[in-house]
């Protein structure tokens, strides 16, 4: 399928991450010594993510669990706020934000970003790849009683049910055998603006994953980005109608 170039694409966030192999963790020292080789990229002030971990024990018939924080992923937003590179363990993930620069822009921000890790710590591959897009369309307000007309993929409303569905979440996961694509996708009725009727979160993540003594070589990153990018433009473009891209042309 041909890519379409949208003057107002309804994306908040692209994402791509890659989760690295190799025989050692990442140390404080390659980690400060990736920040400041992405420094001149992402200019704009570091802050560092918390993670909540928890832990469960089992003794005697009860169980208890106890909770502690940990550092997460390093994010360092660029000097205009339009991107961001986050570092955690072994896992580099690249976000272009909204205004979305378009696909070559993204594309090359994503190579920009791979380089750095491959020329300063040494890797044996990639075990995880992933690319997501978030999306948030919004509906004209004298738009909302068949939603069916703009989007293919939300849940079915039994007909004995009011016309005008205003809530719904929907999870939906697929696994595509023959490459190794896992593809999630949520779709969630979010509070609409003023002017609008109906607003619409739609995201999707495709996940290619890769076992420790068959992690994907370095060199084959760009290939399943892109792949996974084609991937999730053509479920985008068959989970909306025509009606529905002409509110981004």
């Amino acid at each position: 399928m041909a890519h379409v170039s949208f003057k107002n694409p309804p994306i908040i966030e692209a994402v791509a991450a890659l989760r690295f192999h190799g025989s050692e963790s990442w140390t404080p020292e390659d980690h400060r010594l990736l920040e400041r080789a992405l420094r001149p990229l992402y200019a704009g002030e570091a802050r560092q993510e918390q993670e909540v971990q928890v832990h469960a024990n089992f003794k005697d018939g009860d169980a208890t669990a106890a909770a502690k924080t940990a550092a997460g992923r390093l994010l360092m937003p660029s000097a205009d706020n339009s991107a961001l590179v986050g570092l955690g363990q072994r896992l580099l993930s690249v976000h272009a934000l909204k205004p979305y620069p378009g696909w070559a822009a993204f594309e090359d921000r994503i190579k920009d970003a791979v380089s750095v890790v491959l020329e300063n710590v040494n890797v044996d591959g990639l075990l995880e790849v992933a690319v997501r897009y978030i999306d948030r369309i919004g509906l004209p307000a004298e738009e909302i009683t068949d939603l069916s007309s703009y989007f293919v993929s939300i849940p079915a409303r039994p007909q004995s049910m009011p016309r005008t569905m205003t809530a719904f979440q929907c999870i939906t996961e697929a696994f595509d055998a023959d490459t190794g694509t896992l593809a999630a996708l949520t779709t969630a009725a979010i509070p609409p603006r003023e002017d609008e009727g109906f607003a619409l979160l739609y995201d999707l993540n495709l996940v290619r994953r890769y076992p420790p003594d068959g992690a994907l070589p370095a060199a084959d990153y760009l290939d399943v980005v892109n792949a996974l990018h084609h991937r999730q433009y053509e479920i985008f473009m068959e989970s909306v109608t025509d009606k529905t891209r002409e509110l981004f042309a």
